[in-house]
């Protein structure tokens, strides 16, 4: 198998469907990734860019590519160190700084940071365990509801903020707060 997976690759004559099979086993070893990370295919170093044994390396070299799909995939990557995700962080396109700010390997500090962005960025923030306290709280009660049902849904909201998002304007927002509600202090007890 090695052998053909070298002798493709050599040839760069493949898809991205005849490398996404190899791109899918957690166990793809480091020199196939490193290999594909030089792909001009985008979708190819996209894939590259989200697997779990991407190396530190290869991680801060796809960070800096041409193509935002690529980084943003860094920025989702539970195996992104957090010095990577800081750079995301400040990236020119929302899209990779709320994949960041969804990752929780981010640092508290740079989360802070990211509170005011736009409010898709905003809601990753809430939603992110690891989002300071005082930030979530602040978040709770943020105009746009999909920012507030984000906070609802912080396993470090304090709970008399979880009880007042209970009765949020918003019908989705109340509704997931009293489902988390429900799940943190068991099944029987109603917010009141």
């Amino acid at each position: 198998m090695k052998r053909y997976i070298r002798a493709v690759l050599s040839l760069g004559d493949y898809t991205y469907y005849d490398v996404k099979k190899y791109l899918e086993d957690k166990r793809c070893a480091m020199w196939v990734l490193e290999e594909l990370a030089k792909d001009s295919n985008k979708h190819i170093r996209s894939r590259v860019a989200e697997h779990p044994n991407c190396s530190e390396a290869l991680l801060c070299e796809l960070s800096h590519d041409s193509n935002k799909d690529v980084r943003e995939r860094v920025a989702w990557n539970r195996s992104t160190p957090s010095w990577i995700l800081a750079y995301l962080a400040a990236d020119d396109e929302w899209f990779v700084r709320s994949s960041a700010a969804g990752n929780p390997n981010t640092p508290p500090e740079i989360l802070a940071g990211l509170e005011n962005d736009t409010y898709l960025v905003s809601q990753d923030v809430a939603r992110n365990p690891s989002t300071p306290v005082d930030v979530v709280i602040r978040l709770a009660s943020h105009p746009e509801s999909d920012v507030r049902g984000g906070a609802a849904h912080n396993p470090n909201l304090p709970m008399s903020v979880l009880k007042a998002l209970c009765n949020d304007s918003n019908y989705v927002v109340a509704y997931g707060a009293k489902l988390e509600y429900k799940y943190r202090v068991g099944q029987g007890e109603e917010p009141v």
